[in-house]
């Protein structure tokens, strides 16, 4: 039992407040070295304490860092879930970019294909070109928005 215990786990120990245990140092009832408390003067100045069942301020400590740390972990991942979710969409807009592009050139490629087929057409099939011109331009238009 010759440790030091820093001010607050002190105080936690022994049912105190911080300011009442930095009081006693203050006054010089309580020996520090380098700003933690002795265990040796903690024990002096509250002979009620038991040092050596501390387990439960430990426990408490060790649940609070886990969980800081698990709170750190996830924050991490969940970081790198998001990156690699926009990665993953930015590949697909890109993908799907290239590919609305594609049947634009192709669209526009079948009407020219079909206008030019016309000069070669009887009235009837001109007629059925037209109208078949006719839909496509209004489906292309309708499906702009």
């Amino acid at each position: 039992m010759t440790g030091y215990l820093s001010v607050s786990r002190a105080a936690k120990l022994v049912g105190a407040s911080r300011s009442e245990i930095q009081k006693k140092i203050r006054k010089g009832e309580l020996e520090t070295f380098e700003g933690e408390v002795s265990e040796i003067a903690l024990k002096s100045a509250y002979p009620q304490v038991r040092l050596e069942d501390n387990s439960e301020i430990e426990r408490l400590q060790r649940l609070k860092s886990d969980a800081l740390n698990k709170s750190l972990v996830s924050t991490v991942t969940d970081e790198q879930l998001l990156k690699s979710e926009i990665l993953r969409l930015r590949h697909a807009l890109h993908e799907s970019t290239e590919q609305v592009r594609f049947y634009q050139r192709l669209t526009g490629e079948l009407k020219g294909r079909l206008i030019t087929m016309q000069a070669d057409c009887t009235h009837q099939q001109k007629t059925m070109l037209r109208a078949l011109l006719s839909w496509m331009s209004l489906q292309i238009r309708q499906n702009r928005h």
